[in-house]
């Protein structure tokens, strides 16, 4: 495998890594760690474009990944120069722009399906690009913009009530869609234990070998049953039935004056209690030179013993995130597979 990083359009060899951090529903990060003796990093400065691209062989290579650093911090020791260049992709855009409209008011929206409330939203940044995909069963909900926020906590908000999720793709798209669950269906990749030709029983797909994983389960986090106050002292409710009988009745509270009506209110309650009613497992995983794996698939585990993957209740799996660390010598990504412990703040705000 070879990668190539362009600085600004121009060829740039004096890298010595790039570590990019991928995750569902959150912008997807970067680091840029550099340095030489002529100094030839003069020119990379905040604002520079970033752009990875990977190929294989004689192949043609693609576009991996593009972003915008936004912060440069400088080490000198031991006679060693080191540059750090971090940064996001193009969704700082949306991290950026105000949630208000021409007339400067803040941005609502009364009874619209979600799909229709997260076009607009992103209609208001000229520099995004989306595809937004809508569902037969998609909500409709009634909501206001917070005080003082930006098109990217309101988005994030709204997809979450509303069952989407999101990912901003290697061109800078953001893919908006409705949540994938894990599945058969949905599968792309067997993650297994042992040697391919000793399972039996394996979907037919192509496989990727885990040197070991262990999987805690997260019992402590579980809240089947929420109140979500709105606006001018509405409120609704929602639980998680199948939790409830399964494990225990808990009861969060949760509030949003964004929230203009009691059908909102209902909404969001019973998409919280469908994130948070169930034990969140998280499972690591360190692959070796593989980029065929990526936010959002669906993966099914396996492994010959019999006591790992077969105690979940669902051996289908989804990656959450992953980390790469592309060098001039190799290629390594650290995996987040399984249903990670989900606070309110990691999906709201």
């Amino acid at each position: 495998m070879n990668a190539d990083v362009y600085v600004d359009g121009r060829l740039f060899t004096f890298f010595h890594i790039v570590q990019i951090r991928w995750k569902m529903d959150a912008l997807t990060t970067f680091q840029l760690n550099y340095g030489d003796p002529n100094r030839n990093h003069r020119w990379i400065r905040e604002g520079s474009v970033v752009e990875v691209y990977l190929s294989w062989g004689g192949k043609t290579p693609t576009k991996y990944f593009e972003g915008i650093i936004t912060r440069t911090s400088r080490n000198v020791s031991d006679q060693r120069f080191m540059v750090t260049g971090s940064g996001v992709n193009s969704g700082l855009y949306l991290r950026d722009k105000q949630a208000w409209d021409n007339s400067y008011e803040r941005l609502s929206y009364s009874n619209m399906r979600g799909s229709e409330i997260l076009s607009d939203l992103v209609a208001q940044v000229d520099q995004i690009d989306a595809d937004i995909r809508p569902y037969s069963a998609e909500p409709s909900m009634s909501f206001e913009a917070e005080k003082g926020s930006n098109i990217l906590s309101n988005f994030k908000k709204v997809a979450t009530y509303c069952g989407y999720e999101w990912v901003i793709d290697e061109n800078g798209k953001l893919i908006v869609r409705e949540k994938v669950s894990p599945s058969e269906s949905n599968a792309r990749f067997n993650l297994i234990l042992g040697n391919y030709d000793d399972f039996t029983d394996l979907p037919e797909l192509p496989y990727i070998y885990i040197r070991g994983a262990t999987v805690p389960k997260d019992y402590n986090a579980i809240k089947n049953f929420y109140k979500v106050n709105g606006k001018d002292g509405i409120y609704g409710t929602g639980f998680n039935q199948f939790s409830i009988n399964k494990y225990r009745r808990a009861e969060a509270e949760y509030t949003d004056e964004g929230l203009t009506s009691v059908q909102s209110c209902e909404l969001v309650a019973r998409q919280l209690a469908s994130i948070n009613g169930e034990p969140k497992i998280s499972i690591p995983i360190k692959i070796k030179g593989n980029t065929a794996l990526s936010v959002g698939d669906v993966v099914y585990c396996d492994d010959l013993n019999r006591q790992l993957f077969t105690s979940l209740d669902n051996q289908y799996l989804k990656v959450f995130s992953k980390d790469d660390t592309i060098g001039q010598s190799g290629w390594s990504s650290d995996l987040t597979i399984g249903s990670p412990k989900r606070e309110l703040t990691d999906v709201l705000e």
